[in-house]
């Protein structure tokens, strides 16, 4: 019995000194073709080819409540294609994120409440930055946005509170539903000259703003639709970055009985007016063909009511599209061929979407369809 407790007294003291496994590297799949590691330091690397799988809350394998080490830090490896819903949701540790120039789509909530990010470059090929992709990231203080972006979704940026300014590019064409909304450390905003809507409380709740720079005029400033509850952004001091010139038009026309088109000097290509617009054969040329190089965002203004045939055919620099809700039908082959299109919102008054409507459209990826519509062609 005495050599029995003897051992055991002898396990108890030993027993602290057995190294544990917790600062082991723990890895994995997360994607089909993509793996995961977290070494002993807290560095997070995703590695492989191919989109990232998607989770729902705190999921993500590398959850800290799943056993593994705590992250500060994230790398994202080339060739890495997506960053998956709520991938890095509530990891609160992590202080320093590098995403490859692969990557472009950064998911749903994917960096939500990562509390400690305070600088992020997102990549150029990234479109579109999803709903709540950084919300609640409470450090995050300087953001660089890529050249190539079209739409900020709902909530991508509320409540980053250290966040003092935000430069858009000209490819920006909408800023979503409570975009930046209590940003409170906001102090200063350059939009891009391709912004065509500013959701509701986009910028809601944004105290601290009061300079507000603008890549246009104020006659196309004024063009903008800017819902409510952005007082905070209508409130600061527009700064206008070109001056008037003319009426501010490249080529202008008429395109339906009641419709008239213009082209400004930025690329914004606006169908006006009342009624259906004409109709064509594929044969046939548009008004604005023989400037179809130029546009690079098409917004057809309430009280349209058809998009026509082959309307906006070959326009292969435009790269986002704004329908109104006062359109039932889209033509046959109305966007043929646009295939640096990336987003086109088909309102839920829409019926009828004709044939080749979208053929090779081969960069849009958003095209949800409303379900009034009755006809596909």
């Amino acid at each position: 019995m005495k050599r029995i407790l003897c051992l055991l007294i002898t396990l108890i003291m030993i027993f602290p000194l057995i190294p544990f496994s917790a600062n082991a590297e723990t890895s994995g799949a997360c994607g089909a073709n993509l793996t995961w590691k977290v070494d002993s330091n807290g560095t997070l690397t995703i590695s492989g080819t191919g989109a990232m799988s998607d989770w729902t809350g705190a999921s993500s394998p590398w959850y800290p409540s799943y056993g593994a080490p705590t992250i500060k830090k994230v790398v994202i490896s080339s060739g890495v294609t997506s960053i998956g819903d709520y991938a890095f949701h509530s990891c609160e540790s992590i202080t320093s994120v590098t995403i490859a120039d692969s990557v472009t789509s950064i998911g749903t909530y994917a960096f939500s409440g990562c509390k400690g990010i305070t600088r992020l470059t997102i990549p150029d090929k990234v479109s579109v930055i999803e709903l709540g992709a950084f919300y609640g990231c409470d450090g995050l203080a300087n953001v660089t946005v890529s050249n190539s972006l079209v739409s900020i979704g709902n909530n991508a940026f509320c409540s980053c509170d250290a966040l003092t300014g935000i430069a858009l590019p000209d490819s920006v064409i909408s800023i979503g539903y409570g975009a930046f909304r209590d940003c409170v450390s906001l102090k200063s905003v350059s939009l891009g000259s391709g912004i065509v809507t500013i959701d509701k409380f986009g910028f809601y709740n944004c105290g601290a703003l009061t300079e507000v720079y603008y890549n246009g005029t104020q006659e196309q400033w004024n063009n903008i639709t800017i819902n409510s509850y952005n007082t905070s952004l209508t409130d600061a001091t527009i700064y206008y970055t070109q001056e008037e010139e003319d009426d501010g038009y490249l080529a202008s026309g008429e395109y339906g009985e009641n419709l008239i088109w213009t082209l400004d000097e930025t690329g914004v290509l606006t169908i006006s007016g009342s009624g259906e617009m004409t109709n064509a054969v594929i044969t046939d040329s548009s008004p604005w063909s023989s400037y179809i190089s130029s546009i690079k965002t098409i917004m057809v203004e309430d009280g349209v009511t058809s998009i026509g045939n082959y309307a906006f055919r070959g326009c292969n620099n435009v790269h986002g599209a704004v329908i109104p809700d006062s359109v039932t039908s889209i033509g046959i082959g109305a966007f043929y061929n646009c295939e640096n299109l990336i987003s086109v919102p088909l309102k839920s008054n829409i019926t009828n979407i004709g044939g080749y409507a979208f053929y090779n459209c081969k960069s849009l990826l958003n095209a949800d369809i409303p379900y009034g519509v009755t006809t596909i062609g």
